[in-house]
């Protein structure tokens, strides 16, 4: 926690991008149904009125899209690693031919 730098040997929690999506996706919830004092809503782009648009809900869908797939693709990455650790020590039992 904490740190503000992250360089290429660096490792990644994919269970911790995977949270922060689903905090993406809960504080989006929150601020999509926030009202104020007077029952109105925080954010008219949630609007579905003709002048409303969407494009907070487009962006949010792209940031918890993009936090998954990062997660996705860290996780793959440590698996193949995984994979590719348990298969030097099962080669290194035998002598190359």
């Amino acid at each position: 926690g904490g740190k503000r730098r992250f360089y290429l040997y660096d490792y990644l929690d994919p269970q911790k991008l995977h949270y922060l999506a689903r905090n993406f996706e809960i504080a989006f919830w929150k601020l999509g149904h926030a009202r104020d004092d007077n029952g109105q809503l925080f954010l008219y782009s949630n609007a579905f009125d003709a002048e409303g648009d969407l494009s907070f809900e487009r962006l949010a869908g792209k940031l918890i899209g993009l936090q998954d797939h990062m997660a996705q693709v860290v996780a793959d990455a440590s698996s193949r690693q995984i994979k590719n650790v348990i298969q030097g020590v099962a080669s290194a039992v035998f002598f190359p031919i």
